[in-house]
């Protein structure tokens, strides 16, 4: 099965010439080896199923916590796909599946996090779920939050905006409502802090926000609410 276009005494030794060169850390074998089986030995553990284990107890399904593995650890596992450089028929359900999944739980993770104060943190998991899917709205809503709680409205205008424009040129898009609402608080407060027009003045309602590092926002965001 390994080795399907040897022949039958070649592809007997092929695998009898690998498992003589793994490598035995420790004096642990890697791999059991029966007269019809070969399996990874009990004792190894795996990354994937770890990094499993830990997105599905985060995202409380009825599932064993891993906890063998560190929080930090799960991040690192779940920023990468599934088998990157291999092209097999089953992977890419497989490597779908697990993107899915990573991108809940460190979107979930984000948001614990953020209701627990620990912004830095929240950034990481939510910025990591941006990195794997620019364009999803919930990744970037979520870091949006970290944002708005800590009192950063510069970062919640340039994350906002920096979206706003990635949306509009990549799908011709805006974000929802729901996202809209989440910068609304900064607007009103920048707005707030804007000296008023002058006596017998009327209001400029097309004057923008310059937000550095990104497009300008018009403050009223006109229809933006509607």
């Amino acid at each position: 099965m390994l080795w399907p276009d040897a022949s039958a005494s070649r592809s007997g030794a092929d695998p009898r010439t690998a498992l003589w060169r793994l490598p035995v850390p420790e004096g642990r074998s890697l791999v059991v080896v029966t007269g019809t089986h070969l399996s990874l030995d009990p004792a190894i553990v795996v990354d994937l199923h770890e990094g499993v284990a830990w997105a599905d107890d985060m995202l409380g399904r009825q599932s064993a916590p891993c906890s063998s593995m560190s929080e930090k650890g799960a991040r690192i596992v779940l920023r990468g796909d599934l088998l990157p450089h291999w092209d097999e028929e089953w992977l890419p359900s497989e490597r779908e599946r697990f993107r899915q999944l990573r991108l809940h739980a460190l979107e979930r993770l984000c948001e614990r996090l953020t209701a627990e104060g620990r912004y830095g943190q929240a950034l990481e998991a939510g910025l990591a779920a941006v990195d794997i899917e620019p364009l999803r709205e919930s990744a970037h809503r979520a870091v949006l939050r970290v944002h708005v709680r800590e009192g950063n409205a510069v970062e919640a205008l340039r994350t906002y905006s920096a979206y706003e424009y990635l949306l509009a040129a990549e799908l011709g898009l805006r974000p929802s409502t729901a996202m809209r609402r989440l910068i609304e608080s900064v607007l009103a407060v920048r707005a707030g802090s804007r000296p008023g027009p002058a006596p017998g003045s009327s209001p400029d309602r097309s004057e923008p926000l310059d937000v550095p590092g990104g497009r300008l926002l018009d403050l009223r965001l006109e229809d933006a609410w509607s």
